[in-house]
């Protein structure tokens, strides 16, 4: 039986503030969860009946009040506000978002959290009793993530009528006590950086031997300027796990405790008792840090064997999931697959054109901390993987032209920007069949490409591969020995560690050591410090350690050497940190002892101001 009755205060009092808390930040947890939703939906075939919201509030409502929603035609547009529930008849609203009431232990209980009328609903049925099933579905994987109390259900009705590029904005009142949500174009919202994304639902999308289901974000919170609430951003624990301030306006006592926690030292290399800064420090100048990029170019083998064993099933989702994961935030990935004819005609053994082979379905672009929608790049991956599909009329396993492609891509890519990371993945279930078939040449294109630029290349041999061939491969290209991906139930796991470990092994973590602007000063390598400042967050300092295996799991830093150093290594908990936060800030606080008068110090007899060291991206 579903038992339903409508919100109290209490059942928003429960609920995070958007704007002073970091509610909207996912956890992987949280993606893994609406993963097993949609999956569900999908399964359950009630994927156009419902979709997932995130719980949260923007302000209470009063006692007696209910949020009820209002649709606008021109322009169009809803408001939801809190309305008195002695307004309407017992049968004059519905109800368009539910949370699980977790005290009820017969049957499924629902709370209507947001109603709308008739005219507002739209042509969806509204809840009833024949819904208790996937309701219930729904609620034991919320219960196994322990999510319980951070997602609800909203059932998907389309009273705006949004086309598919289109998105809704929402936005918040406070002082009115509305919340706006206005129609945009998709793709601008999905690139702006504030959005937060409040609400999702799944499709299918046909491709391949199975369906592939997709997650779309429906809706997101956003600034919009004065008199609307700031945008939304996150608090709680900082990088070195100590408690932060929320970066919204908040009264000094509410975040006296905070401030002094965070003052304490930590002990696994953190923020000492007050973090150094630019304005602070011992150091005479600044220079801002970047680590240099990783930029992955993928090539997949495409075709027909891949269709056996389900090893196209395996790899589809082993590269969803990895394009997907938070911790690829920062690198760039550019996408082919072989033999086919998108985005250009003739990499196929007919032709075994490598500059068609060259040509990316998917260009080098940078993955971001955003997920699904709100990042454009995972989506086009995403998107090419779910639309593609093993396939023998393009004919063969054109392996020297697919390979010879994907490697000018790199190069020419490195070519450009030397002091990036640039690596080819070049994933394989067969021999060469078509074009050059001695692999001694296609070895060849990798050695050169290793010996030249030090392009490095991974070679990926699924079951039918000749493991002699991707081992000789991996040697050529300066990986030492192939990968291997056994079929079975543990595919998809292994080409997932596969693909991690690569990144793990190709990422950066070093840096030059920054030197002053002004010739006649020299930076003395017993006054430099390296702070962190993650995005939303206050700055910290990395310690620093006599070398690398000093660092154990300190977040901490060294040189190559302590004599003489020229580069700054990280810690690989520094490192893992840096990489997890693309829009930190990392910087290094140089001591610049003066040698000699000149400059700006003209009477050599007064302190001369700090000279500015201009940015250093490396």
């Amino acid at each position: 039986m579903l038992t339903m009755r409508d919100h109290g205060v209490e059942d928003y009092e429960a609920l995070r503030h958007m704007d002073t808390t970091d509610v909207g930040k996912l956890s992987d947890d949280d993606r893994a969860c609406l993963e097993e939703l949609g999956q569900y939906l999908v399964s359950t075939d009630a994927w156009q009946r419902f979709g997932i919201w995130l719980l949260h509030k923007h302000f209470e409502p009063e006692p007696g009040e209910i949020f009820v929603e209002h649709s606008m035609r021109s322009p169009r547009r809803t408001e939801t506000a809190p309305v008195m529930r002695s307004a309407f008849a017992e049968q004059g609203l519905s109800t368009t978002a539910i949370r699980f009431d977790d005290s009820i232990r017969t049957g499924v209980g629902v709370i209507g959290m947001e109603f709308a009328e008739p005219d507002d609903f739209g042509d969806a049925e509204p809840l009833s009793d024949d819904d208790e099933i996937v309701l219930g579905g729904i609620a034991e994987r919320l219960q196994a993530h322990d999510k319980i109390h951070r997602f609800g259900v909203r059932l998907i009705r389309d009273p705006l009528e949004l086309s598919d590029a289109e998105l809704l904005h929402e936005t918040c009142d406070s002082a009115t006590r509305t919340l706006h949500c206005t129609v945009g174009e998709r793709d601008a919202m999905l690139a702006d950086q504030h959005v937060i994304q409040t609400a999702w639902k799944w499709r299918v999308v046909h491709g391949g031997s199975d369906a592939i289901v997709m997650q779309d974000c429906t809706a997101g919170c956003v600034r919009v300027g004065e008199g609307h609430d700031v945008a939304h951003t996150a608090s709680g624990t900082d990088d070195f796990d100590n408690p932060t301030d929320p970066v919204f306006n908040v009264p000094e006592a509410a975040t006296a405790g905070s401030k002094a926690d965070r003052a304490k030292e930590d002990d696994a290399g953190g923020a000492p008792e007050k973090p150094l800064t630019s304005d602070n420090s011992c150091g005479k100048g600044k220079a801002e840090a970047k680590l240099e990029p990783l930029n992955m170019f993928v090539m997949v083998d495409r075709s027909g064997s891949m269709d056996d064993d389900n090893k196209w099933i395996d790899a589809a989702a082993a590269l969803m999931f990895f394009f997907r994961d938070a911790k690829a935030a920062g690198m760039r990935v550019a996408l082919r697959f072989f033999p086919a004819d998108v985005p250009v005609e003739g990499c196929s053994e007919s032709a075994c054109d490598p500059l068609a082979c060259a040509e990316p379905l998917v260009p080098l672009g940078e993955l971001s901390p955003a997920y699904g929608e709100l990042d454009p790049q995972e989506r086009a991956l995403v998107i090419a993987v779910a639309q593609s599909n093993p396939d023998d009329e393009t004919g063969g396993t054109p392996i020297h032209p697919a390979l010879d492609g994907a490697l000018r891509s790199a190069t020419n890519y490195r070519s450009a920007h030397p002091h990036e990371k640039t690596v080819v993945v070049f994933a394989t279930d067969g021999e060469p069949k078509g074009c050059d078939e001695n692999f001694d040449n296609i070895a060849s294109l990798a050695a050169n490409a290793f010996n030249s630029s030090g392009m490095t290349t991974y070679a990926i041999g699924f079951k039918g591969s000749n493991a002699e061939q991707i081992n000789q491969l991996a040697l050529a290209g300066g990986t030492k020995q192939g990968i291997f991906v056994d079929p079975g139930p543990g595919a998809e796991q292994q080409l997932i560690m596969a693909m991690t470990g690569i990144r793990g092994e190709t990422l950066s973590c070093d840096f030059a050591v920054s030197m002053a602007a002004n010739a006649s000063m020299l930076v003395d390598p017993k006054h430099v410090n390296v702070t962190f400042t993650p995005s939303g967050g206050a700055p910290g300092t990395f310690s620093q350690v006599p070398d690398k295996s000093a660092c154990g799991t300190r977040k901490s830093w060294f040189y190559d050497s302590p004599d003489k150093p020229t580069r700054i290594n990280l810690c690989p908990a520094a490192c893992d940190l840096v990489y997890g936060d693309p829009r930190a800030l990392l910087e290094v606080l140089l001591g610049c002892v003066t040698t000699a008068c000149g400059g700006v110090d003209m009477s050599c007899g007064s302190t001369p101001p700090p000279p500015e060291v201009p940015p250093v991206l490396l």
